[in-house]
Parts: C-alpha cells; sequence; structure tokens
C-alpha cells in the first residue's frame, strides 16, 4: 500500500512539473499564469498566457499595458478580480495575451517585450515599472 501511495504522489509531481503546475504567487509560474517577481515568458506560437498583477483601484492607481508588439502578442482580455467585499481590498488585474507569428506566411519565431506601468493618471506619477521579455518559439524545452 505504501508503494502504492508513493507511486500516485510521485506521478502527480512528475505530471505537475511537465504541464507547468505548481504553486502560484510572486515569482511562481503556474499554467501559464506570470506576475511579479518574473520576468521572462517563453511561449510557443498559438499559446496563450496571463499576467496578473496585484492592483488596488482605490488608491487612484490602475495598471496600463506601455509597450507590447502587437505583431507578436494578440491582447485576448483585460480583467479585474477584486480580492474582497470593500472597496479598498487589493485585487488582480489579469491580462491575456496569445502569441502569434510576426510573419502572415506562419513563420517566425522570435522575442518581444511587454511593459506595464502602475501609475496614477492624475498626477502622472509611476509606482511600478513591470518588464517580461517574451520568447516565441515552435517547441518548448523543458530544463531539469
Amino acid at each position: 500500500m505504501k508503494t502504492l501511495v508513493g507511486l500516485v504522489l510521485a506521478l502527480g509531481v512528475l505530471v505537475g512539473a511537465l504541464t507547468g503546475c505548481g504553486v502560484t504567487g510572486e515569482g511562481k509560474t503556474v499554467d501559464g499564469h506570470y506576475g511579479l517577481g518574473d520576468d521572462e515568458i517563453t511561449v510557443r506560437i498559438g499559446e496563450t498566457f496571463w499576467v496578473e498583477l496585484p492592483s488596488n483601484p482605490a488608491t487612484g492607481f490602475h495598471w496600463t499595458i506601455a509597450t507590447l508588439e502587437t505583431e507578436w502578442l494578440r491582447p485576448l482580455k483585460n480583467k479585474w478580480r477584486p480580492g474582497g467585499k470593500r472597496i479598498d481590498d487589493e485585487g488582480i488585474r489579469a491580462y491575456q495575451f496569445r502569441a502569434q507569428p510576426k510573419s502572415r506566411l506562419g513563420g517566425g519565431v522570435g522575442e518581444t517585450m511587454i511593459s506595464l506601468i502602475y501609475w496614477n493618471p492624475s498626477s502622472g506619477e509611476v509606482a511600478i515599472e513591470q518588464h517580461y521579455v517574451v520568447i516565441i518559439v515552435d517547441v518548448v524545452v523543458i530544463a531539469e
């Protein structure tokens, strides 16, 4: 019985590693979700991924995409997920993107950047700048 439980646990860890699953949080990537502390994203052409950033609109600050090459990345969704029931509770601003080939002929693996700023449009103050290097590949290599 212990051997079976150990085998099931080992299989779960292996499947999690191969599918990119893990515990989410600052600097942790889970199923194509990236946040503060991440700086590099590797995706295949056609794959989607999320950039999720802590936000509190009650402070007057909000996230804005400052740099995005739409030849490489197509923005799909922009969602707000509240963190609680109070208006001043911190939540998550989430952006979804799809990697696409730069060439209309289907070729085009390469590298681009997404830059986002957390700023107050009334004062012009920028509190956080977050940059991601996005590497677009045909095949994702799993490093050990």
